[in-house]
């Protein structure tokens, strides 16, 4: 089936192990002007942080996390974790704490915010002074925000050609871009820039741990698979929930493998290997933090979240469309100009995995927040470059003399 472009297949590609033709020559012919792109978003997102003064029209957790990392700058705060990881877990087992202090277990949901409070603390002990200490994060964490946004790009970049983008590459690159831009402009971009809160650092994370692994795919590479799997766990160490729009992606491409009848050993190695290292990471992680690693302790968690704050089922839905911003633009555009295409069936695909647990979460009445919904902007840049490029794709074809 021809895909987002209208332009011919060229044939003297092989066919890729995860059914995909192999960019050749035409794919990389806007390089630069991608490379270009990508600096101008990367700029643009973190001149909005620039602009922006640190503490200001952020989530209320953004000062608690910023105490929090002042604690593990001064205090023995990963240790105190280690010797007191009895009594935290106990706390969610059996639902036992100060309720005059916390709504919920505060501990182990601090516990679970390790990573992200350990980058932030790297920030922080950055000044001179706490006022230093405090524009270097506010900017440190711009930055990685504005990354995340140019990695989105180049995973969706990635993942076209793997889908086997036949149009122009100037399309593809126009039209991620739009996707770029409109998403920079888009007020939760406003709202997230400067925020000192997991889903930051969890999407830089997980936007580069995909992009390796993205990279291995196409290169059978497994040094980039290895360091996808290192990302992961980071991503996972700054918020757990994050690993699993890489799970998807990965679940979907090894399906889509399986379904193939050439050999898959270019597409399961890499994310075997990923797999393995964000495994041994996790392994490491949990015996030294025994019992709080289990993953028991922290559905059992989210349950109590439950209890904290009850939300009507469609409370999750307006979150999740006002986490999209401007994306959604061009995900409607990719839903009406080319639907059945392989790109952007893989990318419906991976955005509908990626929201199961939102939707028995919303049918549990759980507490939800705009913020929690930044793990869907991977599956959404992807779309959204797609629908862009099919329109300019689109465009090209209607100025092409007869």
């Amino acid at each position: 089936m021809q895909d987002e472009g209208s332009a011919p297949r060229r044939t003297e590609n092989p066919p890729h192990a995860v059914g995909v033709v192999l960019p050749g020559g035409r794919a990389g012919a806007a390089g630069p002007r991608l490379r270009l792109v990508l600096l101008l978003v990367f700029v643009a997102g973190w001149a909005l942080a620039a602009i922006k003064p640190p503490l200001a029209e952020v989530h209320w957790d953004a000062p608690i996390m910023l105490y929090a990392s002042k604690r593990v700058v001064d205090t023995d705060f990963h240790a105190n974790f280690v010797r007191d990881a009895a009594e935290v877990a106990r706390q969610v087992e059996q639902a036992d704490w100060d309720r005059s202090v916390s709504y919920f277990p505060e501990p182990f949901w601090v516990f679970t915010k390790l990573g992200h409070l350990s980058l932030l603390a790297g920030f922080v002990a950055l000044g001179d002074t706490p006022e230093a200490g405090l524009r270097i994060a506010h900017l440190g964490f711009g930055a990685l925000l504005a990354a995340s946004v140019a990695m989105a790009m180049l995973l969706a970049r990635n993942l076209a050609l793997l889908r086997g983008w036949s149009g122009s590459p100037w399309s593809l690159a126009a039209g991620l871009a739009v996707a770029g831009l409109s998403c920079v402009l888009s007020g939760i971009f406003w709202y997230m820039s400067g925020n000192f809160v997991s889903e930051v650092p969890a999407l830089f994370f997980v936007c580069a741990a995909l992009l390796a692994l993205s990279a291995a795919l196409r290169r059978g590479s497994r040094a980039l698979a290895a360091l996808s799997g290192v990302l992961l766990f980071a991503a996972y160490w700054c918020r757990p929930d994050f690993a699993w729009v890489a799970i998807c992606v990965a679940l979907l491409v090894l399906l889509v493998a399986i379904r193939r009848p050439r050999p898959r050993s270019v597409t399961l190695m890499p994310i075997l290997v990923g797999a393995g290292f964000a495994i041994l990471g996790f392994a490491v992680y949990a015996w030294i933090y025994h019992p709080l690693a289990d993953p028991r302790l922290y559905a059992a968690f989210a349950g109590l979240l439950r209890s904290y704050a009850p939300n009507p089922p469609e409370h999750f839905f307006r979150l999740f469309v006002i986490s999209g911003g401007l994306l959604w633009i061009g995900v409607l555009l990719a839903l009406f100009m080319r639907p059945w295409s392989r790109g952007v069936g893989f990318g419906l695909a991976w955005l509908g995995l990626t929201g199961l647990p939102w939707l028995v979460q919303a049918m549990l009445g759980s507490a939800a927040q705009s913020r929690m919904f930044l793990m869907a902007w991977p599956p959404l840049f992807l779309l959204a470059a797609l629908g862009w490029a099919a329109l300019f794709e689109r465009a090209r074809h209607v100025r092409r003399p007869a």
